[in-house]
C-alpha cells in the first residue's frame, strides 16, 4: 500500500458533496491497492432500521474483477438466507468488530451460512472474505467485503491500521447522513460549531465549542494534526502511521474536523458535531452511552479512545460508571446488556 493512500482514504471519508454511490466507489478505489486479493472489493451501505432486513442494503458498489457476477452473488446469497439466519446475520453485523473474516464469523455466529457461502462463492474459488464494518450508528453503517481464495489472516500492524481507518469511515458516513438530512429538510441552522486556521487559531465558535476546554482541545488537535500531515507528506513510511494514530475519529467525543477551502483559496478546518450514542441509553449520561455503544462491539478501551478522541483513562471512567448504573457485575455482562439494546429494533 502506498503510504499516502492511508490518509487519502481518511480524507475521502469526510467528503460529503458526492452521491452515496460515488462516495462509496471512491473509498473502494483508494482501498483496493492494499486490500484486493484478486477478486476486487464489494461495498454496501446498510440500514437495519427497516422492518425487512432483506432490504437493508441501501447502496452498493464494486471495483475490480470478476465484476457483476460476484456482485450479484452477494445480493442473491443474502436474499436466499432463511429468515432465522437473516435475523442472526443482522444481529452479528450490528455488533461485530470493525474487522472480521466471513469464515470465522460463520463458524462462531451463523454456522449454517457456511453451506450457502460455499455454494454461491465456491465456484469462484472464494474460500473466505475479509470484512470491514464501519458502524455509523447502532444499526447503520458501511461494509466492505474483500473475497479471498485463502483463509484470511491479518498481522497486528495491518489490523490496527485498518481498524483506525474503519473508525473514520464510520464517522464520515455518520456526518454525511446528518448533513444530507439537514439539507433535505431545508435546515438553515449552521451545522459547523467551530472554524479554525491550519495553525490552530480559532476563527469562530458557537455552542459548546465556545468553552475554554473545547477551544483548547480543538486548537491543539488542529495544530498537531496539520503539522503531522505535512510531515507525513514529506517523509511517508512511519510518519503516515503516526499521523493516522493522531487523527482520532472525533475530537473530545463530539466533533469531526474537516478541511474546507474558501472561494479565495484560503484553507480552514471546520468542526462539525458528529457524536452518536445508544438508541436506548437507559439513564446513562450521553457520553457514557456514547462509550457504551463501542463497548458493545467488543472494542478495547484504547480503540474506543481513538474513535472518540478521549483519553484511555476517561473511557475507563465512563465504562465503570455505566457498569454501576446498569448493575452489571462484569464487563462481559455489561456487553450483553448493551448488545441487547443495539440489536432491538427501534
Amino acid at each position: 500500500m502506498s503510504s499516502i493512500n492511508v490518509l487519502d482514504i481518511v480524507e475521502a471519508a469526510y467528503q460529503w458533496g458526492d452521491r452515496d454511490e460515488q462516495w462509496l466507489s471512491t473509498i473502494l478505489d483508494l482501498s483496493r491497492g492494499a486490500l484486493d486479493r484478486g477478486y476486487g472489493l464489494v461495498g454496501h451501505l446498510y440500514n437495519f432500521c427497516t422492518s425487512d432486513a432483506r432490504q437493508a442494503l441501501e447502496t452498493s458498489a464494486l471495483i475490480g474483477p470478476p465484476g457483476m457476477d460476484l456482485f450479484a452473488i452477494w445480493h442473491r446469497m443474502f436474499r436466499d438466507l432463511p429468515d432465522q439466519l437473516v435475523a442472526r446475520g443482522t444481529r452479528y453485523i450490528c455488533i461485530s468488530a470493525p474487522l472480521f473474516t466471513a469464515r470465522r464469523a460463520m463458524q462462531i455466529e451463523v454456522r449454517d451460512v457456511e453451506v450457502l457461502f460455499d455454494r454461491y462463492l465456491g465456484r469462484f474459488g472464494v474460500a473466505d472474505s475479509l470484512a470491514l464494518n464501519a458502524h455509523a450508528t447502532a444499526r447503520e453503517g458501511l461494509m466492505i467485503n474483500i473475497p479471498s481464495r485463502d483463509i484470511v489472516s491479518l498481522d497486528p500492524p495491518t489490523r490496527r491500521r485498518w481498524s483506525m481507518i474503519t473508525a473514520h469511515l464510520a464517522s464520515g458516513l455518520r456526518l454525511r447522513r446528518a448533513l444530507h438530512a439537514a439539507a433535505a429538510a431545508g435546515s438553515v441552522a449552521d451545522p459547523i460549531e467551530a472554524v479554525l486556521s491550519p495553525d490552530g487559531r480559532l476563527e469562530d465558535a458557537s455552542g459548546p465549542a465556545q468553552t475554554p476546554q473545547a477551544r483548547e482541545a480543538l486548537r491543539a488537535f488542529v495544530s498537531l494534526l496539520d503539522r503531522s500531515r505535512a510531515q507525513a507528506a514529506r517523509s511517508g513510511g512511519e510518519a503516515v502511521d503516526k499521523t493516522l494514530a493522531l487523527w482520532t475519529g472525533l475530537v473530545d467525543g463530539r466533533w469531526s474536523v474537516v478541511d474546507r477551502f474558501e472561494s479565495d483559496g484560503r484553507r480552514y478546518l471546520v468542526a462539525y458535531r458528529n457524536d452518536c450514542s445508544l438508541p436506548d441509553p437507559r439513564a446513562l449520561h450521553p457520553r457514557e452511552a456514547q462509550v457504551c455503544r463501542l463497548v458493545a462491539y467488543g472494542h478495547a478501551n484504547k480503540y474506543i479512545a481513538y474513535e472518540l478522541g478521549l483519553s484511555t483513562s476517561t473511557v475507563g471512567t465512563y465504562i465503570s460508571s455505566a457498569q454501576q448504573k446498569l448493575r452489571a457485575s462484569s464487563r462481559v455482562e455489561l456487553i450483553q446488556l448493551l448488545r441487547a439494546a443495539l440489536t432491538t429494533p427501534s
